[in-house]
């Protein structure tokens, strides 16, 4: 089944908060670069570099420190404005969102339409905006969307109808996010492989025989076998949903609450042994309808990323008057639980770490301290 997704980026982002100098060169950064004028371009400063490589780069431009809920904020306007043209809009960072195009082509009559009709609705929303510069992609699936959009030009959206093609001249860089890093890049760079393409062509079970879940989720996104822009139904005992006599009118409220509801989901799933990927916030008003709104994630939340991404959805809520009278009652609920996306290894996390260290010591205190031994990594390489 194709999974026709359309994904909407604006590289920028950063750069069309109010406090942005019009005319002056800007750099937005966290501990790495997340936004630029053309001018900090120039000097070879580029998107997720270090922040101390980028100042060294560009002395020159204004220092701004990123605001991601600020930004997630702004960025409410643009999500609504594409979910009035197309239904199931899915955010999965200020800046970044995908929606799945099949019953909306129908509509409009065909994908390059729809893909030339929200171009048109952003750049009037945009006006002009610095960091305003929206990128627009068609494609099989978030990954090849995502990239779709990423080799588009501004205000001409490109729409990919051979995906395994267009994926398969790509740079084996284009892989970076979705690994977590370059080192299993690096690997496939000493391997002899520089494309896509090449890793496509390698048999899947010699790649999970080798990589395990990351050479298999590497292989499948080469070949453009990706999922369905549209969560699936969850039994509703893994919800989470709390009802406001007084509703919250307040950020402070909103944020506690939200903080606390994020903690029992991720309890509840726990106890479930799953992890959701996408969550779906719902904010019920006291007046008027309620709102929703869908977030991704490409690694499994925890708390606190899904605590992070309740308190920006909120605050956009609260701070654009699009909860009137206050939230009334608030729900989260799960879904993407399938294990899709990078999986968490026996070590990727402090809990496990310690429930891991606990279940070895009980078992050498039952069969000796000889008799089971822990594997600590040193030096070398990955082959």
């Amino acid at each position: 089944m194709r999974a026709r997704t359309l994904c909407v980026w604006f590289p920028m982002w950063s750069l069309t908060r109010s406090d942005a100098p019009q005319d002056e060169p800007v750099l937005v950064v966290a501990d790495r670069v997340t936004g630029a004028t053309p001018e900090v371009l120039e000097a070879g400063v580029t998107l997720g570099m270090p922040r101390r490589e980028a100042e060294a780069l560009a002395p020159f431009a204004t220092v701004l420190v990123r605001d991601v809920a600020e930004e997630a904020r702004r960025f409410e306007v643009v999500v609504e404005t594409v979910e009035i043209l197309v239904p199931r809009v899915e955010v999965v960072s200020p800046g970044l969102l995908y929606v799945p195009v099949a019953g909306a082509v129908r509509f409009y009559g065909g994908e390059e339409s729809l893909a030339e009709r929200v171009v048109e609705e952003l750049d009037r929303l945009m006006m002009q905006r610095r960091g305003g510069e929206a990128l627009v992609g068609v494609a099989d699936g978030p990954f090849a969307a995502r990239w779709a959009a990423a080799t588009a030009r501004v205000g001409e959206p490109r729409v990919v109808e051979d995906t395994f093609g267009f994926l398969s001249r790509l740079d084996l860089a284009t892989l970076r996010e979705a690994m977590g890093g370059e080192e299993m890049i690096d690997t496939f760079r000493w391997l002899g492989l520089a494309t896509l393409g090449d890793l496509a062509r390698l048999p899947r079970d010699a790649l999970a025989s080798r990589f395990g879940g990351p050479g298999i989720l590497a292989h499948r996104l080469a070949s453009g076998e990706d999922r369905l822009v549209d969560p699936r139904d969850i039994p509703p005992d893994l919800e989470v949903r709390m009802a406001f006599e007084d509703p919250l009118e307040t950020l402070e409220q909103a944020a506690f609450v939200g903080r606390v509801l994020a903690e029992r989901l991720i309890g509840k799933l726990r106890a479930a042994a799953v992890a959701p990927h996408t969550v779906t916030i719902v904010a019920e008003p006291l007046r008027g309808p309620r709102r929703e709104r869908v977030w991704r994630s490409a690694d499994p939340f925890t708390e606190q990323a899904l605590g992070e991404r309740v308190w920006w959805q909120l605050r956009a809520w609260v701070e654009n008057a699009a909860v009137p009278g206050g939230i009334a009652a608030l729900e989260i609920v799960p879904s993407d639980l399938s294990g899709e996306g990078r999986q968490l290894s026996l070590t990727s996390d402090e809990s496990s770490v310690i429930e891991a260290e606990r279940a070895l010591a009980r078992v050498q205190s039952l069969l000796g301290p000889e008799r089971v031994l822990q594997g600590r990594p040193q030096g070398g390489r990955m082959l």
